[in-house]
């Protein structure tokens, strides 16, 4: 027996390559709806018929999904799962799985170029010892051919031709509904937008919802007010998935893991959009605007990636942190198969409406990496965000440096947030940046700001301001005991130095009042 295992490299950067909305969902939706569910059995379908293999797009889904093709009703190919990312198929001989290797290739770069795609091939067996290191000899494989045999996914561009706006590739398609020329990689991307839009409105709204609520691909739409105009990109990742599937002793636990978690960020999403729904009237009291499409409210959200542990959505700035937090809190419920549970970490990058995306996507990534290094000591789910006013140069460490680490080497950010409480962490949970905001809220606006700018002064004048509050009118008090600076073991060469009360001030502006925690 020999298998083949698929694997899509770079997925995030084909996905968010472009800063453009309306291609990063095309681009979503051709990862998880076509590349493995459509063109793998249609693939397959052509080499065991030579009766239809014209291979329009057009006329995929009037073809069975044929996942086992017999011939002497002996299996020929079958598959073992498809999830993740990537998809393993095991065929009888080897002269047939390499002739699906060629005509796969041949196919994804017909119908969407740019796209990537690896192989690995080598032995396969079902069940036991055998079967882990069969998996492992087929990633090893995989892996050498990614470093080593680097293929050319997109045609060379003519001698003389105008760059598309999106892609930075030649123009070569005409696009009728902006009436412009784009590249083949653009308008593949394009394309498919309508079939997004109906794919996601069927999986995460219920029937009543999808009747008065709808997605939408433009940020515009989302009801931004014009001094506020923010949004917010969040990342999130379940924590030691590859883990599980390597503890995997056969193809049958595989295929199970692979389905629990195929159907599980799908849960996850929808609930939180129900949660949001709940909430609408609540958020409409505190000056929200909902913008409407032929009759339907425009959800301030749009899901872009939702695959299996790995969710990405892009929602009005002011809702990041709020929708980030009730992510984990639903992917830490929400059960991958049954009785097993997962924590997750997320990154939240809130940045102006006009900022590069990909530029943004990039720090959630990083922001991730933040939170998960200090989740590994108790496998918990931690947040960690990052709010830019201006735009921000350089990855997250320098630019984290430049606006948080003052010249005496403290630290004005307090994070990562754990989600959920936990001993020893009760000072970095979420819900106590929540209580800071609720505490500050009650405060005169100026007396905040003058907060927030003592904070980068001497300690000097900070005595005298917590000196000032004592006399003050209100009897304002400090939500936490203690100095402005604490204390931290934080680790990884940053300040030991740090205060709450700068974060708790920064994202009072990205947190309503109606949705903090009670």
């Amino acid at each position: 027996m020999k298998a083949v295992l698929i694997d899509i490299p770079s997925i995030q950067s084909y996905i968010f390559g472009s800063n453009r909305l309306k291609t990063n969902i095309g681009a979503s939706y051709i990862i998880e709806h076509l590349v493995f569910k459509e063109i793998i059995p249609l693939v397959l379908s052509e080499m065991a018929s030579a009766t239809w293999n014209d291979g329009r797009m057009e006329k995929w889904k009037e073809q069975p999904n044929k996942y086992l093709l017999r011939e002497d009703e002996e299996e020929r190919v079958e598959i073992g799962y498809i999830g993740g990312g990537n998809a393993l198929l095991i065929f009888r001989e080897e002269n047939f799985a390499r002739e699906f290797v060629a005509k796969y290739s041949k196919k994804i770069l017909e119908y969407f170029p740019g796209l990537k795609v690896a192989f690995g091939i080598g032995e396969f067996h079902y069940e036991g010892d055998a079967y882990k290191d069969c998996r492992n000899e087929l990633t090893k494989n995989l892996q050498y051919n990614r470093n080593f045999y680097a293929l050319s996914t997109m045609p060379f561009k003519y001698g003389i031709v105008d760059d598309c706006v999106y892609s930075n590739e030649g123009q070569e398609l005409y696009y009728r509904n902006e009436d412009k020329y784009i590249s083949s990689l653009t308008f593949s991307k394009l394309k498919y937008l309508d079939e997004a839009k109906s794919a996601l409105s069927a999986e995460l709204l219920k029937d009543s919802a999808s009747e008065e609520f709808t997605f939408t691909d433009d940020l515009e739409q989302f009801g931004l007010p014009e001094d506020k105009g923010y949004i917010a990109i969040v990342h999130a990742d379940g924590n030691g998935m590859g883990k599980r599937f390597r503890e995997c002793g056969n193809l049958s636990e595989t295929r199970k893991l692979s389905a629990g978690v195929a159907n599980y960020a799908k849960k996850v999403m929808s609930k939180l959009i129900e949660d949001f729904i709940a909430k609408k009237s609540d958020l409409e009291k505190t000056g929200f605007e909902f913008k409407r499409d032929e009759g339907r409210i425009i959800l301030p959200i749009r899901p872009i990636v939702s695959g299996g542990d790995d969710l990405t959505f892009v929602c009005d700035g002011r809702l990041g942190l709020y929708l980030a937090k009730k992510l984990l809190e639903l992917m830490r419920k929400e059960e991958v198969e049954d009785d097993v549970n997962i924590e997750a970490c997320a990154g939240v990058a809130i940045v102006h409406t006009k900022y590069p995306f990909y530029r943004a996507y990039q720090m959630t990534e990083e922001l991730i990496r933040v939170a998960k290094k200090i989740s590994r000591k108790d496998d918990s789910s931690w947040l960690e965000y990052f709010i830019s006013s201006g735009g921000f140069s350089g990855n997250y460490e320098s630019a984290f440096l430049k606006k948080y680490v003052l010249p005496s080497g403290r630290s004005l950010h307090y994070g990562p947030y754990k989600i959920g409480g936990g001993e020893n962490d009760n000072e970095r949970t979420f819900s106590r940046l929540e209580e800071g905001v609720r505490a500050f809220l009650k405060w005169p606006r100026h007396k905040v700001k003058e907060l927030r700018n003592v904070l980068r002064e001497s300690e000097a004048n900070q005595k005298y301001f917590l000196e000032t509050l004592k006399s003050h009118p209100k009897n304002l008090k400090l939500p936490f005991e203690g100095s402005l600076f604490v204390k931290v073991n934080r680790g990884g060469g940053f300040a030991s130095y740090m205060t709450p009360y700068f974060d708790v001030i920064e994202v009072m502006d990205f947190f309503p009042e109606k949705l903090l925690s009670t």
